[in-house]
């Protein structure tokens, strides 16, 4: 049994001890490999699903599986809960085998959560709430607490904010303290907390 031939002619020579010999010859064509090609890097948002397409065999197994709607055939749709290197093996019809990958990128859409650490209610039009900004968030919930630890403000909604003020009344310039829960689009959940200079 060999293994590895290139294409060619082989020869075995067979000797007895009298002296007589006897050579074969025998022709070794060898079948190339297939050329695995599982396609060019993909990218997602959350929730989104792309089809992948896989050429150069006639079978095909994907590695993992999850997030594949088919493990065994060349072109399943892909929904994976996170980045992930798909790798799919081809063979032909003589066994031969290859290998390439595809990377799926989840791209985030909720990459602009921002909470500001200072604000100034002072009716300029600029900066006159405390609020948290981000395209993706459906709901939150926006606790304000003074120095002492009393709740000054309490709201919730899909942008609740504080103009600084309590029960009518204005702050000077002074620090506070923040709770945040925050529900994104997505499903995920968030929670902060910080201080927050009122400043005027």
């Amino acid at each position: 049994m060999v293994t590895g031939l290139s294409n060619g002619i082989f020869t075995v020579t067979v000797s007895d001890n009298i002296g007589c010999s006897k050579t074969h010859t025998v022709v070794v064509n060898t079948n190339p490999n297939p050329i695995a090609n599982a396609g060019t890097d993909k990218k997602i948002k959350t929730g989104e699903q792309i089809q992948l397409q896989a050429l150069g065999g006639i079978n095909y197994n994907w590695h993992p599986s999850a997030g594949l709607d088919c493990w065994s055939c060349s072109n399943p749709i892909a929904n994976p809960g996170n980045t992930t290197t798909y790798y799919v093996i081809v063979s032909d019809d003589n066994g031969c085998t290859s290998m390439d990958s595809v990377i799926v990128e989840l791209e985030s859409i909720c990459t602009d959560l921002f909470i500001p650490n200072v604000f100034s209610p002072n009716n300029d039009g600029q900066n006159d709430v405390f609020k948290i900004y981000g395209s993706c968030v459906k709901e939150a919930v926006l606790t304000i607490y003074d120095q002492w630890g009393e709740k000054i403000f309490d709201a919730s909604g899909d942008s609740p904010n504080w103009d600084g003020t309590y029960k009518g009344r204005e702050f000077s310039s002074d620090v506070f303290m923040y709770k945040a829960k925050i529900i994104l689009v997505t499903g995920d959940e968030i929670s902060k907390t910080g201080n927050i200079s009122l400043v005027k």
